[in-house]
């Protein structure tokens, strides 16, 4: 809203106002008594983000979009290895029946057993698309997401090996919540269940493995535009 007072006399009663911002909508009722001055101020207002008005279709504008950055925790994907946790980052391109949300995020881990111990690396690129409902300044989100990893190994210890690549995909589900903070900021936590599908060797040779984890993503900041 632009920085400027408009006086308008109006008989007494309860009126609906409503401000537009650059990407933001201030509206709410106001009650005015006989004889009353009221100046109007942010504070009684409700301030709705165009990514809520563009899934209500009350928008000119056919997407909302947002930049993200968090903290992921991913569960094991083999037996001995501990959690893989790392730095996230993104964008969300809010539509008005879904959100696709491309992102990259990278975690590290360790891995041990009798024989070896072993770092473990993940770089991941993966694509969200997700469902979303608002509830005040709330909002839950479901759906599913889809990628694909760099996974690598490098061996500590007595074992004198070189690093081990592979190549892996994912499918899985996700749901999430956020809650609107200011000036556009938002944070939330999302929970994945996700099936990795990657080749494993072994002393026997390579097979097909296709291990499930959960990865919560926590403290997750966006600002919107």
């Amino acid at each position: 809203m632009h920085d400027r007072t408009r006086t308008l006399s109006v008989p007494p009663g309860r009126y609906f106002v409503r401000g537009r911002g650059e990407d933001y909508l201030l509206e709410g009722t106001i009650a005015i008594a006989a004889g009353e001055t009221h100046a109007i101020t942010t504070r009684e207002l409700d301030r709705i983000d165009y990514a809520r008005l563009v899934r209500k279709g009350r928008s000119p504008r056919g997407h909302a979009d947002s930049l993200q950055v968090g903290y992921a925790v991913r569960g094991p994907l083999w037996t001995g290895a501990t959690a893989c946790q790392g730095p996230l980052a993104g964008a969300a391109i809010e539509l008005r029946a879904i959100t696709i949300s491309p992102r990259v995020g990278a975690c590290r881990g360790s891995f041990a057993n009798d024989f070896l111990t072993a770092r473990t690396d993940e770089l991941d690129l993966e694509v969200r698309a997700t469902h979303a409902w608002d509830a005040g300044r709330f909002t839950l989100d479901a759906g599913v997401d889809a990628g694909g990893s760099w996974l690598r190994q490098g061996f500590t210890g007595d074992v004198i090996a070189p690093p081990r690549d592979t190549g892996a995909a994912h499918l899985g589900v996700t749901v999430g919540a956020t809650v609107d903070l200011v000036q556009g900021f938002y944070v939330g936590a999302e929970l994945d269940g996700l099936s990795y599908f990657f080749n494993q060797q072994t002393t026997g040779g390579a097979h097909l493995a296709t291990p499930f984890a959960l990865r919560l993503s926590a403290v997750l900041l966006g600002v919107r535009w």
